[in-house]
């Protein structure tokens, strides 16, 4: 996995990460826009695929990228309002790239568009299940086997704002999960099946919840932030850990709820935990083999963190992040290697983090097969 090192000003960071990562990002590009277009084709709408629409799709990439371009630039003005520094990054990633900036501006609101970047597992655990009360978070990013040619680690160093190092993908600044010099971390899993209605420019894009990475040291300072913000426009949830404590909020464009700790755990994989949210998360009417083995995951996740409690380190993380499942769960758990010939769901990256020492942990692949690479501020 590539790792990226950018300094400067947004626009300066944007330049040299578009010029590091060229290849990959145009590479992302031709397949996102193929299978947006195949996506379109009256086949793939029924779920009965024909093999007579495949050359088409070829054929009509170019016309949909057209048509995409007014509907993409719609955003700009959007995000500029609530993350201006962000439209910056992204003009200078299209000039590093040498590509259309509507292209970068794209692949940074495929979330409000209704493709997952990750169907993640995350979990973040404080006080007494830890060994020695320290906080903890995890995140395994899981996407289909092909995305994992265009996972990035990304070391920023702003002029003004804290540095950062977490993954993302090729073009994006949309950390899957990622800390901060000041020890704060951060994990976005999507809320894959949540629900909530309305127009999404009424509400904050996603990309805006990053600020917190830029501009935070601590939760106390993210939540302050939020505060001043509408809900995001696309359903997610935020882990958070600092030197201190951990904290989870499960977004919808509605209604938003908000838990903090000094003792405990928190996990989401891809489903809402709390009451408030849950009523909005439509996976309950899903036959299981549609939710990315989210119910399994989930039970795992928490017979795990119960295993393991008053003894969580930074093994025990890499332990849970490499967990395979037992009996009910086995081969549906929290490092997943589905395969479907060259795709499915698999885990492209693992991340833990301690941010008391200011240390995370990246893999390049699923981690029950790939040693960890440590980093630290």
């Amino acid at each position: 996995m590539k790792t990226i090192e950018i300094k400067g000003s947004p626009f300066e960071m944007g330049v040299e990460y578009g010029k590091q990562c060229k290849k990959e990002i145009k590479s992302l590009l031709k397949f996102i826009y193929l299978l947006i277009t195949r996506a379109s084709m009256p086949d793939f709408k029924t779920g009965r695929m024909r093999i007579y629409y495949i050359i088409p799709t070829f054929f009509t990439t170019k016309k949909k990228k057209r048509n995409l371009y007014s509907t993409i630039k719609k955003h700009e003005d959007w995000i500029k309002s609530y993350f201006p520094d962000s439209i910056e990054f992204m003009k200078g990633i299209s000039e590093g790239a040498r590509v259309n900036y509507e292209d970068i501006l794209y692949l940074n609101i495929l979330t409000e568009l209704s493709y997952a970047l990750y169907h993640c597992s995350s979990w973040s655990a404080v006080g007494n299940v830890t060994e020695t009360g320290e906080p903890f978070l995890g995140m395994n990013s899981d996407e289909e086997k092909i995305m994992s040619r265009y996972e990035i680690i990304l070391h920023i160093e702003p002029k003004n704002g804290n540095k950062i190092i977490g993954t993302v993908i090729a073009g994006t600044i949309l950390f899957g999960a990622a800390m901060n010099d000041k020890g704060l971390a951060a994990a976005f899993p999507i809320l894959l099946w949540v629900k909530s209605g309305g127009d999404y420019f009424e509400h904050m894009p996603v990309i805006a919840l990053y600020r917190i990475l830029f501009e935070c040291g601590n939760i106390d300072e993210a939540l302050e932030l939020y505060k001043t913000l509408p809900n995001p426009a696309a359903s997610v949830s935020m882990h958070l850990a600092d030197k201190k404590k951990i904290a989870r909020i499960e977004f919808t464009k509605k209604e938003s709820h908000i838990e903090i700790s000094e003792n405990g755990t928190f996990y989401n994989c891809n489903m809402a935990m709390s009451e408030k949210i849950k009523k909005y998360d439509k996976i309950y009417s899903l036959k299981e083999k549609a939710t990315n083995n989210a119910f399994p995951r989930t039970k795992r996740m928490n017979e795990l963190l119960k295993k393991f409690s008053g003894s969580i380190n930074e093994d025990v993380m890499k332990k849970i992040a490499s967990d395979h499942g037992d009996e009910d769960t086995r081969n549906k758990s929290i490092c997943q290697h589905h395969k479907i010939f060259s795709g499915g769901i698999v885990t492209l990256t693992s991340f833990i983090a301690k941010p008391k020492e200011l240390k995370m942990w990246i893999s390049d692949g699923t981690p029950c097969n790939h040693e960890y690479k440590e980093f630290e501020f």
